[in-house]
């Protein structure tokens, strides 16, 4: 996944991930949203992983206590789009 880090930062997004989860934090919705398009695009296209679409979400910085209170344990992060692979 190395390349999916290196590829979203050349984009300007910030990422954190912890093994195959991970997240973006934007400013704006549109942001998130062609965050995670590019992300797809590496992923999916790339490298022929899939992203799990009932794990997969964009939600307000707000909201995101209960979604990551595991992956803030992990690594400390800020969050903002939050995504997992299924294999």
């Amino acid at each position: 996944l190395h390349v999916f880090d290196e590829q979203m930062q050349r984009a300007g997004f910030q990422l954190t991930r912890y093994a195959d989860d991970w997240l973006c934090v934007c400013r704006t919705r549109e942001e998130a949203e062609r965050a995670l398009a590019s992300a797809r695009a590496v992923l999916e296209g790339q490298l022929g992983l899939r992203i799990h679409p009932e794990k997969t979400r964009i939600v307000h910085v707000a909201l995101l206590t209960e979604l990551t209170t595991e992956f803030r344990q992990a690594v400390g992060g800020v969050m903002g789009v939050t995504a997992s692979l299924s294999t």
